[in-house]
């Protein structure tokens, strides 16, 4: 047991931890000021995150997503399922796409997009060639799978022109 945030904080980067995850919790707004502080700090070898089931606020899930905006975070994969999150975080989701280039998987299912917030976020990465892996919620009508699914091809064959040798896989999960 610690004390303070900020001794974990330096126990976590003193040690070069690279993976951390929270699940079935409830997580206060603290904690998720301490992922971001850890996700910031220039020295974090943070690759891989999990905060999944923890009922996040998406005052929460916004600040998280712009914290990954900064091109000093080295995470690979975030964990996102299953916490509630609404449409209101899907333009801070899209622009983070737009310009982290670190990660490599991002989990959304289990959560509450509904319609053009999932064609928002596909859009976002049409110039995005790092994300080869966005798992999405099951919840939305065909159409809308459509359209995500289509803009998934868009954007491989964009990768394929710019020489990219990754490729984006967009799967809904009906969890």
């Amino acid at each position: 047991s610690f004390s303070s945030d900020d001794c974990l904080s330096d126990i976590i980067l003193t040690c070069r931890v690279e993976g951390l995850g929270i699940t079935g919790n409830r997580t206060s707004c603290r904690c998720i000021q301490f992922f971001n502080t850890l996700l910031a700090d220039p020295s974090s070898l943070l690759k891989e995150l999990g905060i999944s089931d923890v009922d996040l606020p998406n005052s929460a899930a916004i600040r998280l997503f712009t914290v990954l905006r900064d091109k000093k975070t080295k995470l690979e994969w975030l964990d996102m399922s299953f916490n509630d999150v609404t449409d209101e975080a899907c333009d801070a989701i899209a622009e983070m796409l737009k310009v982290n280039y670190t990660l490599k998987r991002l989990d959304l299912y289990g959560n509450e997009f509904r319609g053009e917030a999932l064609v928002i976020i596909a859009k976002a990465l049409e110039r995005n060639d790092a994300l080869e892996d966005l798992q999405l919620p099951s919840n939305n009508k065909e159409d809308v799978k459509k359209q995500v699914l289509s803009l998934q091809g868009k954007v491989n064959d964009a990768r394929k022109c710019r020489g990219c040798e990754t490729y984006l896989n967009i799967k809904f999960n009906l969890f």
